[in-house]
């Protein structure tokens, strides 16, 4: 099963640049925050590169939005079941 670049996939990233934009955040910022360089967060959100799931819990403390998770898993799954 591919998922890079899939609709899920692509809804997962426009959630994770939601959040990070929502925090008041640039990208920068949120690298600083992560540990690692720019490019990764604009890989992540650009679907160049993908998260696996402490990645994606580190990016949504460092956002603000660990609360918020479920919520994005949600509209996620939404997308999977709308493209299956």
């Amino acid at each position: 099963m591919k998922t890079l670049r899939s609709p899920q996939h692509s809804m997962l990233n426009s959630e994770l640049k939601r959040v990070r934009q929502e925090a008041g955040m640039t990208q920068t910022a949120l690298a600083d925050k992560l540990g690692v360089a720019q490019s990764y967060v604009a890989k992540v959100e650009n679907a160049e590169r993908r998260l696996d799931v402490i990645e994606f819990i580190y990016w949504l403390e460092a956002a603000g939005a660990f609360e918020d998770g479920q919520d994005i898993l949600s509209r996620v799954r939404s997308a999977t079941e709308l493209n299956s």
